[in-house]
């Protein structure tokens, strides 16, 4: 499994990563409590580094560009299918969230919602959508916050 293939996982859902950090640390859990060498120290900073790991990923840690050029690319092709598709909210958020050049998961994830609520708004004024593949595979890539 290539680092692209684990950064599209993670970044295909908000929830995905909490979730597999709470059944992985829970199971985890589970068994250490068992134990005869049981720490409520040791527990309390696996708890700590848990946390700490979640915050790096969504609120420090950049956006990989490869995750942001496949958006890129998405609301490009549903832009060029969609002639009732406007990306008002998109650019809203991305003002929002790309002050200082820099996309962080949070950000990442707000602009998805943003992509959902223009796909809404293009919904209900052409009553329906289509949406074509992007098999671009370019070399190049683009950041959203450029």
């Amino acid at each position: 499994m290539s680092f692209e293939d684990i950064s599209r996982i993670l970044y295909t859902h908000w929830i995905f990563l909490i979730l597999a950090v709470y059944i992985s640390g829970g199971f985890t859990y589970l068994i250490y409590r068992k134990l005869p060498t049981y720490n409520g120290k040791a527990v309390k900073l696996f708890a700590l580094t848990i946390v700490g790991g979640l915050l790096l990923f969504y609120f420090v840690l950049p956006v990989p560009v490869e995750v942001q050029d496949k958006f890129i690319q998405t609301v490009q092709s549903f832009k060029k299918d969609n002639k009732a598709f406007k990306d008002t909210y998109i650019q809203l958020t991305k003002r929002k969230v790309c002050r200082n050049k820099y996309l962080n998961a949070y950000g990442y994830f707000q602009l998805k919602n943003s992509f959902m609520k223009d796909q809404d708004q293009a919904f209900k004024a052409q009553g329906s959508l289509s949406f074509s593949a992007n098999d671009q595979d370019s070399k190049t890539y683009k950041y959203i916050c450029e």
